[in-house]
């Protein structure tokens, strides 16, 4: 079980994640460059100008309840 600390650490690093995702983003768009991305299901790519192409609808995200799948060391 982690401690309150842990936890703190782990939710620091994943909001410095987004936010260096995002400021990737803006200099991929700002240099003029596609994005692929997700929305709503399906995989797009947003240009520069704006336009947004749908490339491919995705599969339905699968659910695994906790505890179900078990990876066995050693293997």
């Amino acid at each position: 079980m982690q401690n309150v600390e842990e936890a703190q650490d782990e939710a620091e690093v994943i909001q410095q994640a987004i936010q260096a995702l995002r400021a990737a983003q803006q200099r991929a768009v700002k240099a003029g460059h596609p994005i692929v991305c997700v929305q709503n299901g399906v995989l797009v790519r947003l240009e520069a100008d704006g336009t947004r192409t749908e490339l491919k609808k995705l599969p339905a995200r699968r659910q695994i309840p906790k505890g179900k799948w078990r990876i066995k060391k050693g293997e």
